[in-house]
């Protein structure tokens, strides 16, 4: 089946961002930290899944939760300067790779790739979903994983399908929302229902079924204290499962050949990422594992399926430099070398990761 993967845009860039302790900056000061951790994440993802089909949803502003909750998202400080311009660079990035990118007035990214995902599904895709926004867990289904990223300097994905959300929570989907209605989202500034956590929250719809039959039966919840709490936060907890749905049947609809991958622009993603001063990056593009492949239109197939011819292997002596009296004889040597050559041997292509082990010269 024909694998769709779609990109939630700014909460990857903000995973990126936030998540190293030492920023990223050229020479020439730009800074680049959220946009190596999108591209590296986003070059990871479509060498490991190889998705025929992708895009990447971004926020536009105000939403009709900010309309219905206006306190919705209000303790969010606003984007930093230079975060702002680095979404720019990712832009400049996704068109060179022709990705397409998909947002709509009035609707966050969640409900575009809700409304993606939902029809894709139904016309047989497989979907990925690659974002840091539990939210996304209530669109899993046999059609729809999400590729979850945690924060963190070193971010780890796991990939939720439904066995994998069914042993995490032993919910539904649908329960789910419940759930999220019950307990909040500090990070959107929704509140939830004081005293309820996630695994009290879990346990009460494991009991109930659903939010509507847990009020239903009020009377029968034990604790003063909960029930109470519950009473008192009803209409609360209502608006919260508003709030926290995502939005499946929006006017965005799903034609597959503007979402196909048709290779990258390999100029424009060589002179952005020089710019960007990506040159790990860059070495991974051109050095991919299935050997890219240049068509016709002077493209590039991030990850082609043709194995070009490799070069025969030529020996060369080399020396490994183990003590004082052989690195004084090397330092002579390359004193007297009209050019030498030199690379560095690390534990990691990511310069993020990596751990110097040696240097190479020639």
């Amino acid at each position: 089946m024909p694998t769709l993967l779609l990109v939630d845009g700014h909460s990857q860039a903000y995973r990126a961002y936030f998540g190293v302790k030492t920023p990223l900056t050229t020479r020439r000061g730009e800074l680049t930290t959220a946009v190596y951790g999108f591209a590296r994440k986003l070059l990871s993802v479509l060498k490991e899944y190889q998705p025929e089909y992708a895009a990447v949803a971004f926020d536009v502003g105000d939403t009709w939760r900010h309309t219905e909750f206006p306190d919705y998202k209000a303790t969010r400080e606003r984007m930093p300067d230079d975060m702002q311009s680095q979404m720019e660079r990712i832009e400049q990035m996704l068109a060179a790779m022709h990705i397409p990118t998909v947002s709509k007035e009035g609707y966050e990214a969640d409900d575009v790739i809700g409304a993606l995902a939902k029809q894709a599904a139904e016309q047989g895709f497989d979907v990925l979903v690659l974002t840091g926004d539990r939210d996304m867990f209530q669109l899993v289904d046999d059609r729809v994983r999400i590729l979850y990223t945690r924060g963190g300097p070193n971010p780890k994905t796991d990939v939720y399908g439904p066995e994998e959300f069914k042993a995490r929570y032993g919910l539904t989907t649908e329960q789910y929302i419940d759930m999220k209605a019950l307990v909040g989202d500090a990070s959107d500034n929704i509140p939830g229902v004081p005293g309820i956590g996630e695994k009290t929250a879990i346990k009460l719809l494991k009991t109930y079924g659903s939010l509507d039959n847990l009020y239903a039966h009020i009377d029968e919840i034990r604790g003063p204290k909960t029930q109470q709490a519950l009473r008192d936060a009803a209409e609360t907890v209502r608006r919260n499962r508003e709030l926290v749905r995502i939005i499946t049947d929006l006017d965005i609809p799903f034609e597959p050949e503007q979402f196909r991958l048709q290779g990258i622009d390999r100029s424009a993603l060589r002179r952005l990422f020089e710019e960007l001063e990506f040159f790990s990056l860059l070495r991974e593009i051109e050095d991919a594992a299935s050997q890219p492949v240049e068509r016709e239109d002077g493209q590039l197939s991030l990850f082609g399926d043709e194995v070009q011819e490799q070069p025969a292997a030529v020996e060369n002596p080399y020396q490994v430099i183990e003590n004082v009296d052989a690195l004084a004889a090397l330092l002579d040597t390359l004193a007297a070398a009209p050019l030498i050559s030199f690379d560095v041997e690390t534990t990691a292509t990511d310069p993020m990761q990596a751990d110097l082990v040696g240097l190479g010269v020639a």
